[in-house]
Parts: C-alpha cells; structure tokens; sequence
C-alpha cells in the first residue's frame, strides 16, 4: 500500500502534464494556472484530513485518491509555467535551443 500511496502523486503528475497542458492551450494560460493551482490545494488540504476518514482500508485508498487529485494539479501546472517563464524572458539564447 505505501508504494500506491507514493506513486498515486506521481501518475496524477503524468495524467495532468497530458489533459491540462492540451486544456491550458485550449482556453488561456491564467485560467489553467488558477484551476491547476486550486486542484494542488484542495488535493493537499483533503490529504491532510485523511485521518478524519474511518480509520481502516477505505482511509488508505482515500488517501491515494486524494494525492492522486493533487498529483493531477502538480502535473497540470508545468505546461503554463513554463510557457509563461520563457514568454518572460529577455534573454533570445535561451530560445535558440
């Protein structure tokens, strides 16, 4: 079970790099970042009350559930950050990869 628990954060990130990196493309930068943003600590703040949940299996799959929802999060916020920190750069080296 620690190892679901501990790779649940890791396949969100996979899942929302692909769905909310295409959906921040979609509709606008700032509006992925806020949904994203708000996923990360709804996610994070349902993990921390996971001890409210009844203390047997169902907490552990809630609690995987729940890191998976903040994973998603984490992983949605690389596409627009990083879009948004080279459209801000000065430098035109760091473009010319």
């Amino acid at each position: 079970m620690k190892t679901r628990i501990s790779n649940s954060l890791l396949v969100g990130a996979i899942l929302g790099v692909v769905a909310l990196g295409y959906t921040s493309d979609m509709f606008s930068r700032r509006a992925g970042l806020l949904f994203t943003s708000s996923l990360v600590a709804i996610g994070t703040l349902m993990s921390a009350l996971a001890l409210q949940v009844h203390p047997s299996g169902n907490m552990l799959w809630y609690f995987v559930g729940v890191r998976g929802i903040a994973g998603f999060g984490v992983g949605g916020e690389y596409p627009p950050s990083a879009a948004a920190g080279i459209e801000e750069t000065d430098d035109v080296s760091i473009l010319a990869f």
